[in-house]
């Protein structure tokens, strides 16, 4: 059943109608009595059907049921809350990050040192005392005292000390990414979660059982391959839910979610394997998008036409970066022609060992035969910076590059905010490798990433004002440099592959 109500505007006007009806000829204007009255009686209904109406969308859950009533759902339903409860999902705070410690020899590094990022909100911690060596320098474990996936930073991550130990270095480096950490389950997860609920029963073993066993701290997703080493055996892939790498949970998940399983399993059940998704380094992605800007506001830089790499790269103040040759004039004129620290143009590096995303850096002046050598900016260095080193490749850089490549990678690495969630039905989840058959046919899932919607992602982003970047594509998107889609495989022995970035470029 579902219902509809007036609105006051109406309520009010069927008030004023029974007046006439009762008291014909009598005022019923505004300022009249039976006026005033109507509108008393409007403004004591009108909540009451109001509160009808939820009661009706919160009755049978969908769409329209509102978070309230999800979170009762969820809860009656049984379904876990992540923390040993039930309702819904709560934000967890990300682990198993590792970064370097500086300072002077001896600086001791005590357990719980607070740190915070590069946004001034997301706070960490040192898990485990550190005291540094005669060089000066200690890895230290890392882990986010701010529950959510804010706290999953990569590789190249900038914190500082809230309060830096005696003999510290001001900033720390992380040099292996924290993961786990995942928000406060956004409203559609938590519907979608119900409504699998209901429609998938619980069946003593079935697939929608085992998906729900598994699903312990640090784990965002499971995917289920019925099967697949065996009659009767059962393979759980549990995506952690991070970027990158970030997707494999920690052995620590691993034994958790088998611990429970082995609990909850039927007895006669003994043939299952608790994995995470196999991500060997050599198949990540590199994806090129080349855009026809659709307004001049939206123009590159600098002409990039020929393609460069970086010769040499030297830290320093300012930082020096050399090109693999000669820098177009269009570089050096934008260089001369800066007024502003904003206004210098743009390069995008794509540095080994670096983020995903493109980090885009302003050249501030130009040296050397053919001006190769470019000085960088450096107070301070941008966000998820990593040093280059030589063949790293070097484009041009503008205002479409970050927000294209952010939808990119959000569709690859299935990260979305909430009204994304809610919203991006067009884009498909992506997960591991379905190449064996197996994958659990009850729920489906993509794991190719289809250069159709690189290409379509790329048209339709849009600016803060609602405007697209691009009006058209220069060639077709590549992914390793081939203009075609990539399948996640399956080598049978490990967990089914599944894909990630390595870089994004969007260029000209």
């Amino acid at each position: 059943m579902s219902i509809t109500i007036e609105s006051l505007t109406e309520v009010e006007q069927t008030a004023l109608d029974a007046q006439r009806n009762r008291f014909p000829g009598r005022d019923v204007g505004p300022r009249s009595f039976l006026g005033q009255d109507a509108s008393s009686i409007a403004i004591q209904v009108y909540p009451l059907l109001v509160a009808a109406l939820g009661i009706d969308r919160d009755a049978v859950p969908g769409n329209e049921t509102s978070v309230a009533g999800r979170e009762k759902w969820a809860f009656v339903l049984g379904l876990s809350n992540g923390a040993g409860g039930y309702g819904r999902r709560v934000a967890v705070a990300a682990t198993g990050g590792i970064a370097t410690l500086t300072g002077a020899p001896g600086t001791v590094f005590a357990d719980g040192t607070q740190l915070v990022a590069s946004d001034g909100v997301t706070l960490l911690a040192l898990s485990g005392a550190v005291t540094l060596p005669g060089g000066g320098s200690a890895s230290g474990s890392i882990i986010a005292t701010t529950a959510g996936v804010a706290g999953n930073l990569g590789a190249g991550a900038v914190l500082q000390w809230v309060t830096p130990p005696v003999g510290a270095d001001s900033t720390v480096t992380i040099t292996s990414a924290l993961a786990g950490g995942m928000d406060l389950e956004a409203p559609a997860a938590l519907l979608e979660r119900i409504l699998v609920h209901l429609q998938l029963p619980p069946k003593g073993g079935a697939n929608t059982d085992w998906r729900d066993w598994g699903l312990v701290d640090g784990v965002a997703r499971i995917y289920l391959y019925p099967h697949r080493f065996g009659i009767g055996s059962v393979d759980l892939v549990l995506d952690a839910g991070g970027e990158g790498l970030g997707h494999q949970p920690s052995q620590a998940v691993l034994d958790a979610a088998t611990a429970v399983i082995q609990l909850l399993r039927p007895a006669c059940t003994n043939s299952f394997r608790v994995l995470g998704p196999y991500m060997p380094t050599s198949a990540a992605l590199t994806i090129r998008v080349r855009i026809e800007p659709a307004e001049t506001r939206f123009r590159f830089d600098w002409i990039d036409t020929a393609g460069f790499t970086v010769a040499a790269y030297v830290p320093g103040v300012p930082p020096m970066l050399t090109l693999s040759a000669d820098a177009p004039q269009s570089l050096i004129d934008a260089i001369d022609n800066a007024t502003t620290p904003d206004t210098y143009p743009r390069l995008q590096v794509l540095a080994t060992g670096g983020t995903a995303r493109p980090v885009q850096i302003r050249a501030i002046g130009y040296s050397g035969a053919g001006s190769r050598d470019i000085a960088l900016e450096y107070v301070p260095l941008p966000d998820g910076w990593v040093d280059p080193t030589a063949g790293d490749a070097v484009y041009a850089g503008g205002p479409a590059v970050d927000d294209i490549a952010d939808a990119i990678f959000q569709y690859v690495e299935e990260v979305r905010t909430e009204e994304q969630d809610a919203s991006a039905t067009s884009l498909p989840r992506l997960g591991p490798s379905r190449v064996s058959g197996f994958g659990d046919a009850q729920l489906t899932w993509d794991d190719t990433a289809r250069v159709f919607q690189l290409a379509a992602i790329a048209l339709n982003t849009v600016s803060s004002d609602g405007r697209r970047y691009a009006q058209d594509l220069v060639g077709t998107p590549t992914i390793n440099g081939v203009a075609a889609d990539v399948q996640a495989q399956d080598n049978g022995t490990d967990g089914p592959e599944r894909l990630y970035v390595r870089h994004i470029a969007v260029t000209q």
